[in-house]
């Protein structure tokens, strides 16, 4: 039998991942942040008037809103454990932070392609991170979804945050 890959042998250790429960928590963290860069989109689109903005941003709604779905596809479905408790943000500065970007671009103080920027660097950011912890046989769904999350992001590679202080809502929060 010829193979290119090495035999595993008994010492061969596969990462055994995160438990069920604290892997879907992560996953719905990751539906929220979609969903709320989703809602944002939306509100967003309502007040954008050029037509080249406004493509940009409708493009990034159907990105995100797909990325959620997927997410959303990725939690358990266990009677013990609902899907719709694990879909909420992962901190109160994560929710704040969204809210006062809302309140900012809604006011005017920021350009809301500017912000769609930064949240989807944020969240870049926060799945190539969590590629690292997805590595138990049972996070291969999770895995692959994080490499296509990515690759839908279409950002440069990972270097320094995207326009870290151009926005007054302060300092992104780790994302999701």
């Amino acid at each position: 039998m010829s193979s290119s890959a090495p035999p595993l042998g008994d010492d061969a250790l596969i990462p055994p991942g995160l438990p069920l429960e604290a892997a879907a928590v992560w996953v719905g963290h990751a539906c929220w942040a979609e969903l709320r860069l989703h809602e944002l989109l939306t509100r967003w689109l309502a007040h954008e008037p050029g037509d080249e903005a406004v493509a940009r941003l409708w493009s990034l709604r159907a990105g995100a809103v797909e990325r959620a779905a997927v997410w959303h596809q990725r939690l358990p479905e266990l009677r013990e454990m609902p899907r719709r408790g694990f879909v909420r943000p992962s901190t109160h500065d994560v929710e704040a932070w969204f809210d006062a970007l809302a309140r900012s671009a809604e006011e005017g103080d920021v350009d809301r392609s500017l912000a769609a920027e930064v949240v989807l660097d944020a969240l870049h950011r926060g799945y190539e991170a969590h590629r690292l912890v997805a590595v138990g046989p049972a996070d291969a769904p999770v895995a692959r979804a994080l490499v296509d999350a990515i690759a839908s992001l279409d950002r440069p590679p990972i270097g320094e945050p995207a326009h870290p202080h151009a926005l007054p809502t302060g300092l992104v929060p780790p994302l999701p």
